[in-house]
């Protein structure tokens, strides 16, 4: 018996942009959205503001529905679904260093 030839298999590309995350431009103030707060649990909360001028990357001031708080995360810890956000992790370290003036 003759054997078969495989075909090789192709290299698949991974896309850098999940179309389930929250993006700069799509995204207002009064929205509802999951993020993944400081202590790495996702929430559901209402952005309050989209914070862009001064900073490296864009952040939501968000208001958990659940109890109430105020927290500011960055864009990429926000998600229209939850599922999105299940393999992310808060990875920023506060600087709690103080500048003289």
């Amino acid at each position: 018996m003759a054997k078969k030839k495989r075909k090789a298999k192709r290299a698949t590309r991974v896309q850098t942009v999940v179309t389930g995350m929250v993006q700069i431009g799509e995204v207002e103030p009064g929205d509802l959205c999951y993020f993944r707060a400081c202590d790495n649990k996702i929430k559901w909360g209402e952005v309050l503001q989209v914070i862009t001028d001064g900073i490296q990357e864009p952040a939501l001031k968000l208001l958990d529905q659940a109890d109430f708080k105020y927290h500011v995360a960055p864009i990429r810890y926000a998600a229209w679904e939850d599922k999105y956000l299940k393999n992310i992790k808060w990875d920023l370290k506060a600087d709690l260093s103080r500048e003289d003036i």
